[in-house]
């Protein structure tokens, strides 16, 4: 009987095989990607400490130079794009650990508009910024109020609809990825979604004059159970964490001058819309708190945050550009929601800029040496003394070669 199974499955493979591939035969296949390189100098200031445990900083610190001599794991990839009828595909992939894969998705045209479902760029995401080692895995720094978040692709399910002088997009997010923990540094034991993430961005073109409107939305529950540890019921204790984000750019390009602005808002945009996260430094999350000081969690203890970013290039020639930029942001955790018993006011500032020149060596393969400096600012905690958090100035070149 085995060997009865055997053979049908043998000859329905080979079936299959020898059917017509009319709907193959109509698919477009094209192949690209490239080979990105860091060599980087990052001297770095850490953050000011209490050396001699007086309970003030000191003004000592430490400082760390290293020199980053490696593939940039992020930056390169390889993809392939499909084409049949009404439908397109797109796989892109990287040899970055842990995340791999870029995009895979596919675009249905369904007359007014597309439907996408897979993994691609979110609605929030739009950079302005010609910072080469901004996108880079190794040397992952904080964007400096760049309208861009630090998760640049979701799975989502996303309608486009193209009109004369833009486009609308409207995706549906994956809401799992987000969590917080509480005051004492604990997880919670649940997290609950009910809605996906939501985000929608309108880009509109007039001449040499863009401009671009978004924003992002996302609400869950953090779950606590038995917090008061009494084994004869069962309890526990939701807490709502809501995000949002909304954010402008504009872009004008006249001749070689590209000038873009670019600003955003949020609340709770580390947890949920997951806006910026790179380094822990500049980086506050609302934290889920006790404000009676019965140690039981009771509240939400929210986060308010800004950014803004500017950048400028001049194409000299088909060979040699130059851009420069810079933004910040600041956030902050005030003291209105918690109770003399908990010490969680902190405002957090940071700050960037750059300088760069793309150099096309040969077709297909260019050099950016770029110089710039991350500014981790001053950190203010419970109206005490000002915590300066370091700096790092970095220097050197990222290569390019597409194939």
């Amino acid at each position: 009987m085995k060997k009865l199974i055997i053979v049908l499955i043998a000859l329905a493979l080979l079936s299959a095989l020898a059917m017509p591939t009319s709907a193959a035969e109509k698919s477009e296949v094209t192949f690209g990607g490239f080979v990105a390189f860091e060599t980087w100098v990052m001297d770095e200031g850490e953050a000011m400490q209490d050396i001699d445990g007086d309970g003030s900083w000191d003004d000592g610190r430490y400082d760390d130079t290293d020199t980053m001599w490696t593939l940039d794991t992020a930056g390169s990839r390889f993809n392939a794009t499909f084409k049949r009828d009404d439908f397109t595909g797109f796989i892109e992939i990287r040899p970055h650990n842990g995340c791999s894969v870029r995009h895979w998705y596919a675009e249905w045209n369904f007359g007014p508009g597309f439907l996408l479902i897979g993994q691609t760029f979110r609605p929030v995401y739009n950079t302005i910024s010609s910072s080469a080692a901004q996108c880079t895995a190794d040397f992952a720094m904080t964007y400096g109020g760049d309208t861009r978040p630090d998760c640049t692709r979701y799975p989502m399910i996303r309608l486009r609809f193209p009109f004369s002088v833009g486009q609308f997009q409207l995706g549906f997010l994956d809401p799992s990825r987000a969590n917080i923990e509480d005051e004492f540094g604990g997880a919670e034991d649940d997290v609950d979604t009910t809605l996906p993430m939501i985000e929608a961005d309108l880009d509109i073109s007039f001449g040499p004059v863009s401009l671009t409107a978004f924003g992002g939305w996302h609400e869950y529950e953090e779950v606590y159970r038995n917090q008061d540890g009494d084994n004869n019921t069962l309890d526990e204790i939701q807490f709502d964490i809501e995000s949002w984000v909304v954010g402008a750019n504009a872009k004008f390009v006249t001749g070689p001058f590209r000038l873009a602005v670019g600003g955003w808002t949020g609340e709770n945009t580390a947890a949920g819309v997951d806006w910026f996260r790179n380094d822990d430094r500049t980086i506050l999350e609302p934290v889920i708190f006790d404000g009676n000081g019965d140690g039981l969690l009771n509240g939400v203890h929210d986060t308010d945050e800004w950014g803004v970013y500017i950048d400028v290039s001049f194409k000299l020639s088909d060979r040699v550009k130059f851009a420069a930029g810079g933004g910040t942001i600041e956030q902050d955790r005030g003291d209105d929601q918690i109770g003399a018993n908990n010490g969680d006011e902190l405002e957090n500032e940071c700050t960037r800029w750059y300088v760069n020149s793309t150099i096309a060596v040969a077709e297909g393969f260019t050099l950016t040496p770029e110089i710039g400096e991350v500014d981790y600012g001053t950190s203010l905690m419970d109206g005490g003394e000002p915590l300066d958090q370091g700096d790092m100035l970095y220097y050197g070149i990222w290569w390019k070669m597409v194939f």
